[in-house]
């Protein structure tokens, strides 16, 4: 009994599996069957293998009436002592070719779509129960973070996590928390694009309730990563519309720059 034989109840027979572009935390492969294309994921090792049960129930609570794109869960199985999730696949280019790819006018162009992508995701209310506190979050943070690690991206590249960690605390008190519904892992390949806008948003195991200045920080440190400059942070903000401080934003930032 092959692998076919789990999906085929819920995909009609299967034609061909083939894997497309990766992320870090699970592998993924496309499933090309008789109802249609369906993306089929596992958990990498040292991931948090709970990770999919939990995408599942997120997707399950993601709006139908919005003009993204969304995957909607399909099942959950296990074959051979591994857990696997199946959704529904989406059509678009990922967000790190369509980047690379295009000239700087239209890599602004597409950066501004993904800011303002966010800010509809930042209005939904799914009925969901997981919830994250940005300072309870650094509290957790600041008692496992290795402090004598060095930090490899961001704007903080360069410094020692002791260091961040005492900028974090001294500023800690400026944090009011704004609290609406997030990705809580906003970066570059866990979006789709379709020419010169993002029209389809992926990967949604860590989704919950969270500040929302979580998701530009993760933007933010993913937009440079990937095009290897802070040039385009602007046409994020504008993209998204952001109001906030460019202070308030670094605090974000450190919390996601620190190696946990």
């Amino acid at each position: 009994m092959g692998i076919e034989d789990k999906l085929e109840p819920l995909t009609g027979k299967v034609f061909q599996l083939t894997q497309p572009f990766q992320g870090d935390d699970a592998t993924a492969w496309t499933v090309h069957a008789g109802r249609g294309s369906f993306i089929l994921k596992t958990v990498r090792p040292g991931h948090d293998p709970d990770g999919l049960r939990r995408e599942q129930v997120v997707l399950a609570t993601l709006p139908r009436d919005t003009a993204l794109e969304l995957p909607r869960p399909v099942g959950l199985f296990e074959f051979e002592g591994v857990i696997y999730g199946l959704q529904t696949c989406l059509e678009g280019q990922n967000l790190v070719h369509a980047l690379r790819q295009a000239d700087e006018p239209t890599r602004h162009l597409l950066v501004r779509s993904w800011g303002h992508a966010l800010r509809e995701i930042h209005r939904w209310q799914p009925t969901l129960a997981f919830r994250e506190s940005p300072l309870e979050s650094f509290e957790i943070t600041r008692r496992q973070t290795p402090k004598d690690t060095a930090i490899e991206h961001g704007p903080f590249r360069g410094w020692m996590a002791q260091a961040v960690l005492d900028e974090l605390e001294a500023a800690r008190h400026l944090i009011q928390p704004r609290i609406v519904f997030t990705h809580w892992d906003y970066c570059v390949p866990n979006a789709l694009a379709q020419g010169k806008k993002v029209s389809a948003i992926v990967d949604w195991c860590t989704g919950r309730y969270a500040d929302y200045r979580s998701d530009l920080a993760a933007a933010s440190w993913s937009l440079e990563y990937n095009l290897g400059s802070r040039d385009y942070l602007p046409s994020l903000l504008e993209g998204y519309r952001y109001s906030g401080t460019l202070e308030e934003l670094r605090w974000f930032e450190g919390l996601w720059a620190l190696p946990v």
